[in-house]
């Protein structure tokens, strides 16, 4: 596909260079910011850097019908949930559970998809597995 930002980026790049499903862009020319980013793709970057994200499956008891993080909001149209913070003394605190504001769960307890069926699938379990990528 050569009619997406990272479509012409990959006709332009070596092939070991290219951008591959599942890499997440952590930073082009410098830039952090996913504006910064975008833009400075949209430029002709001259260095994209890459990795693969890191995968965590976690299984957490809800205590009080609750995980104990915050999920932050705005995300609509995409496929994962953002940890936006870890409650102390919450169930994934007191767990111990490897989980850190930014991570991303991917699926829970296997099933994947936008934003509300991975918030339904949160609910409906009371002893959620939680696929992270962090």
């Amino acid at each position: 596909e050569t009619d997406t930002v990272i479509g012409r980026y990959n006709a332009a790049a070596p092939p070991t260079e290219r951008i591959c499903a599942g890499q997440r862009i952590v930073a082009v020319d410098g830039h952090v910011g996913a504006q910064e980013m975008s833009q400075a793709l949209i430029d002709g970057p001259s260095e994209v850097v890459v990795r693969w994200p890191k995968i965590i499956h976690v299984t957490l008891r809800k205590a009080n019908s609750t995980l104990g993080v915050a999920i932050a909001r705005f995300e609509n149209g995409v496929s994962f949930l953002t940890v936006a913070r870890v409650h102390a003394n919450g169930a994934a605190d007191v767990a111990g559970a490897d989980i850190q504001a930014g991570d991303h769960i991917t699926a829970v307890n296997g099933i994947r998809g936008r934003r509300q069926v991975l918030l339904d699938a949160l609910r409906d379990s009371e002893e959620p597995t939680l696929t992270l990528e962090r």
